[in-house]
């Protein structure tokens, strides 16, 4: 278990999961999202298995702007619309969509 999972999990429920950490030698954020065949346990606050991960890695200096990335990644992922159309997207570019919200009119349509 790393220093930061031993503070608590990073599954903030409802299925999502946001492991973060700094990295040295990055200049950027980085975020990997990935959304899992098969859930897996997290020890997410809600005890649900995890389905949709987002990886944050970001350059170890300005930690507040790590902190408004998580939080605008939480915020984006807590939306039950945006949950529903990652869940049921067939193809990558839907679930790029998604979370960019211009997937919403898409699919509604």
């Amino acid at each position: 278990m790393s220093n930061r999972e031993s503070l608590g999990s990073t599954g903030i429920g409802e299925g999502i999961a946001i492991p973060h950490a700094p990295i040295r030698g990055i200049a950027a954020p980085f975020i990997l999202f990935v959304r899992l065949k098969k859930p897996i346990d997290f020890e997410s606050i809600d005890h649900i298995p995890v389905d949709i991960v987002s990886f944050l890695l970001t350059p170890t200096e300005g930690n507040a702007s790590h902190l408004n990335v998580l939080a605008a990644i939480a915020r984006k992922l807590r939306s039950p619309k945006t949950l529903r159309s990652i869940r049921a997207a067939s193809e990558p570019e839907e679930v790029y969509l998604a979370l960019l919200d211009e997937g919403h009119a898409a699919a509604t349509e």
